[in-house]
């Protein structure tokens, strides 16, 4: 199995897609934007899109209220109720959802980011600032709350082309214990081979060629964990991320994409399905995939590594995030996916689909005046104090102003 993923996991952050109106206090979807957006992608080859929920990084001109997220917030508009779902967040994304797969993208779907705990970011994200007080998702406290937001999710988005994230880099250590809480008691509800296991494989000493010592970290624990209780097919049949590739030193050795080939790629299909993504990598050699923190690797560049990734029999996921994610940098993104098909399938991808944004009407003609009714002779009519106006009329005759009707 062969998969094409671009992951523009912060759209739902993103004034272009949604856009909040702080006089109506009303959020909105540019679905034009979408459109365009995903369009592109699907004719350059990506066979999905992974979103996160909410991003915190965006600006907040109007505090909290500016925070696309899915709970209520309290009255003074300063925190947000875990215990109340509003009534405008899932509509939009499920928005999102229907317009990917009417292009053929399958939406993976992160329940949680371990990312939005970093510093000040912290105040935007409702796992944090909640009216509960609880810190993050990997609290006790917040297990009934993580729970409800798993069936919420599943309710929302049944019969939608949705694939489900555990999380997005949750490393954190407290990940075994909410997955024991949270997502054990329901993971034979979902198919395994659409899911990935959210942490990702953390890097590990080199020993010499093809060896590293160690192990990937949460991604081996909660590996192991579902081993034991659900079995090796169930355990195999989950994604495991690895996050990073074409950078931190590639293509020289050691670099994350060997580590992950050289622990689990194997000539005779071993079951174990990995995921590739560029998600994190800054020290890349693309030259327009470009943002003030960094460069993701170039069309080139990934062309390289599904081709050294493909010398195995795993099943692969080849994950691109854009790191320009701005209009003029979508063409660098079509560009990068359309090289990574390409090394795939060893052909282009065929341009499926077509998307016209909707023409403005054009503005309605002004109004014709009525025809206007002028002679010399009406000044001869009778006026409102009964007399005939003979001056005028005169001097109509030699050129004068008419009087009009």
């Amino acid at each position: 199995m062969r998969q094409i993923i671009y992951g523009p996991i912060c759209m739902l952050q993103d004034p272009r897609f949604v856009k909040y109106d702080s006089a109506l206090d009303k959020w909105y979807l540019d679905e034009n934007a979408v459109n365009i957006e995903f369009c592109a992608v699907a004719n350059a080859g990506a066979t999905g899109i992974r979103l996160l929920p909410w991003g915190v990084w965006a600006g907040h001109p109007y505090g909290v209220k500016s925070q696309f997220q899915p709970y209520v917030l309290n009255a003074d508009c300063t925190a947000f109720n875990l215990g109340a779902f509003n009534d405008w967040y899932f509509p939009i994304v499920k928005r999102v959802i229907e317009i990917a797969n009417t292009y053929g993208l399958k939406v993976w779907w992160a329940w949680g980011d371990n990312c939005q705990f970093s510093g000040a970011y912290r105040k935007w994200s409702p796992w944090s600032n909640n009216t509960q007080g609880i810190g993050s998702f990997y609290e006790t406290a917040a297990y009934s709350y993580f729970s409800k937001w798993i069936q919420k999710c599943r309710t929302e988005f049944a019969g939608l082309n949705v694939a489900w994230a555990w999380g997005n880099e949750v490393n954190n250590p407290g990940m075994r214990a909410l997955a024991e809480a949270c997502i054990f008691p329901i993971l034979n509800q979902f198919d395994p081979k659409e899911m990935t296991y959210g942490a990702s494989m953390k890097d590990a000493p080199y020993l010499g060629p093809g060896e590293y010592s160690g192990n990937a970290g949460m991604l081996d624990t909660l590996k192991g964990m579902v081993g034991t209780v659900f079995g090796d097919k169930v355990k195999l049949a989950i994604w495991k991320e690895v996050h990073g590739v074409g950078g931190k030193g590639y293509p020289k050795v050691p670099n994350r994409l060997d580590q992950a080939l050289s622990w689990w790629a194997r000539s005779v299909n071993n079951g174990i399905r990995i995921w590739l993504s560029d998600d994190g990598t800054k020290d890349g050699d693309s030259e327009c995939d470009v943002a003030f923190d960094g460069a993701r690797p170039s069309a080139e560049r990934w062309a390289e590594i599904v081709k050294i990734a493909l010398k195995y029999e795993n099943d692969f996921t080849f994950e691109h995030l854009p790191q320009d994610e701005s209009p003029a940098g979508l063409p660098c993104q079509v560009k990068t996916l359309k090289a990574i098909y390409k090394a795939v399938y060893g052909k282009d991808p065929v341009e499926k689909y077509h998307y016209d944004p909707p023409v403005p009407p054009e503005p309605p003609e002004p109004p014709t005046p009525p025809p206007v009714d002028c002679k010399c002779s009406y000044w001869l009519e009778k006026g409102g104090d009964g007399k005939r106006d003979w001056t005028r009329w005169f001097k109509c005759l030699f050129g004068g102003e008419k009087r009009c009707k």
